[in-house]
Parts: structure tokens; sequence; C-alpha cells
């Protein structure tokens, strides 16, 4: 399989950073691949979900290229505490809302916001939410196994 990527750009439409609405739409990623553009919302990435596991969290691949990883993390409870001690991650917020811990620090998070986490910092997402929180997360340089490190309290 080719892993020669065409193009990549994030597109995200400005109702994404504005309060959600009745009758906003979804805001999208969308990528150029070797096959053509893509579009992807927040649903499409719920629809690969069949169920979570008993960690409350599942991981949906989405785009790799040379700089960057770019996947969807699909949150019903809380990931545990953790660090990246190889790449830088931002995290945008697609759907739901929830608290957003940075090292010691805890703040909310809400559809739309955008969170820096440069590698090395303890994080972690609660959603509190009812329904499924669903964040689109960038790894640059792109996100390699065991780069995943959980921090026990």
């Amino acid at each position: 399989m080719k892993k020669l990527v065409l193009g990549f750009v994030i597109g995200v439409s400005l109702t994404g950073f504005l309060p959600a609405t009745k009758g906003d739409a979804p805001f999208r990623l969308i990528y150029l691949s070797e096959k053509g553009p893509n579009i992807v919302t927040p649903d499409d990435v719920l629809s690969k979900v069949a169920s979570l596991p008993e960690a409350g969290m599942a991981q949906v691949p989405l785009v790799l290229t040379a700089g960057m990883s770019v996947g969807a993390a699909v949150i019903s409870g809380s990931e545990p505490p953790h660090r990246h001690e190889l790449s830088d991650l931002a995290v945008l917020v697609w759907k739901g809302k929830g608290e957003m811990r940075l090292g010691q620090d805890r703040i909310g998070v809400r559809r739309g916001d955008l969170v820096i986490i440069p590698r090395g910092l303890i994080h972690r997402f609660r959603n509190d939410n009812r329904q499924l929180s669903v964040g689109l997360a960038i790894f640059s340089p792109p996100l390699k196994k065991g780069d995943f490190v959980e921090v026990k309290e």
C-alpha cells in the first residue's frame, strides 16, 4: 500500500468554534489522500465504534503523514492519566464536553475548544456529558506504539 499522501488540509467550519445551537452543521475534518478528498464528521467516527471497551474509550485512526497523525477518541467516561514522551498533541473537542486535566490544573472544555499539550505533560479527559464525547487528536510527530505512558496516581 502506498504511504504517499498527496496533500493534507484540516478544514474546520466556523460553526465548530461557535456555541452549538439548533441547526448547526457539524464541523468537518477534510483531507486529501491519494484517493482524493475525504470528509469526516464526528458522526462518521461514532458510526465506526460498535461498542466501547470497559475503560469507556475507543480510538479511531484517521490520517497519517510523515509529520503528523490524526485520530479520534470516543470517550464515555474518563481516559487514564497519561503522557506522551515523543509527540506534542493538539486535541480539538469535536463533540461533547468535559474536564481536561493538564498537569495539576483542571479546566472545563466544550465543543470547539482546542487544547495544546506539550510532550511529557500528564493529561486526561473526563466526559461530563451523558452522551459520548469525541476528540480529534493531532500528534506531531506521528504517534508511535509505546508513546502512551499511563501514570499511576
